[in-house]
């Protein structure tokens, strides 16, 4: 066992981060979500805000309840799984393969737990995609004072960002060997990690730059989404470089025991990173929903 720790408190760590993972992801902010959605289609009927639902049919409301109780019963399914999955390795006298591969099922069963917010993504593109398509202003305003990536990020997490990059690659290829001829492992981890840092620059370009995805939007509350979406890529490149670093250690330092461990952890700061500064950035709460509501002929809401 890693640094000669007995073998139970090894699982006693394994145990309790794979339990905040299973409340963290399927329970915490599952719940979150759905007082968010909550708090619009109570406070923001579609009479009153068409705009805001431009694909909205008969009871309405009705249906996004239901919806929102299947996402609660599909995540409150897949926490059981998750507790089920605790029990049996409990059951059966789970062991750590101290060669590490044990964090693959950490991993797997991650992608399972965030299948009900893809699908719920997809669902809010396709309403963004109808409200661009319903967008009939005669003249439409902007803001059109300059934007820059520091309006919306320090520049010392942009700088650690990039200075954690650095170090994970000078760290993993001088463990390669500077001298010694790469796999195709190598080229692989270099450039997937390059590659997906490269898709968060584009992102953040897009949303600093480009059109806004609900054209409705308060300049103030767009300003605010871009704030959220580009801290939330910036903070997960930082935590992109660091797991990696870690993982290369733990397996210079035969920590591979821990690999589940820092697996979850990972995939937990990810968690937060997406959902909760996403959350208290852009709080809904705060929105002008004004815009979203049908104007007469003064130009005044109806």
């Amino acid at each position: 066992m890693p640094f000669d720790m007995p073998e139970n408190t090894v699982l006693a760590i394994t145990y309790a981060v794979f339990l905040g993972q299973i409340y963290l992801i399927s329970h915490y902010f599952p719940a979150r979500f759905i007082a968010r959605v909550r708090y619009v289609i109570d406070n923001f009927p579609v009479a009153d805000y068409p705009k805001l639902f431009p694909n909205a049919g008969p009871n309405f409301k009705e249906n996004m309840t239901g919806k929102l109780k299947l996402f609660r019963v599909v995540n409150n399914v897949i926490a059981v799984i998750g507790l089920v999955i605790l029990f049996s390795m409990l059951a059966r006298g789970y062991r750590p393969d101290p060669k590490g591969g044990d964090e693959i099922f950490v991993m797997f069963y991650f992608f399972l737990q965030v299948i009900p917010f893809i699908v719920a993504s997809i669902t809010e593109h396709a309403q963004y995609k109808a409200m661009r398509g319903a967008f009939t202003e005669a003249r439409r305003t902007a803001d059109l004072r300059p934007r820059h990536l520091f309006d919306f990020v320090s520049p010392a997490a942009v700088f650690a960002a990039l200075a954690c990059y650095g170090a994970w690659l000078i760290y993993y290829l001088s463990v390669k060997g500077w001298d010694q001829p790469w796999g195709e492992e190598v080229y692989i981890s270099v450039g997937m990690t390059t590659a997906m840092n490269l898709a968060y620059a584009f992102v953040i370009a897009r949303f600093i730059y480009g059109k806004k995805l609900d054209p409705y939007q308060a300049s103030k509350d767009h300003l605010k989404t871009v704030e959220a979406v580009t801290k939330v890529l910036v903070y997960s490149s930082i935590g992109i470089s660091l797991f990696h670093i870690i993982s290369v250690a733990a397996d210079e330092h035969a920590l591979e025991a821990f690999d589940p461990v820092f697996s979850s952890l990972y995939m937990q700061y990810c968690t937060l990173i997406g959902f909760g500064v996403m959350l208290s950035i852009a709080r809904v709460e705060d929105f002008d929903f004004s815009v979203y509501r049908n104007k007469d002929q003064t130009g005044k809401p109806a």
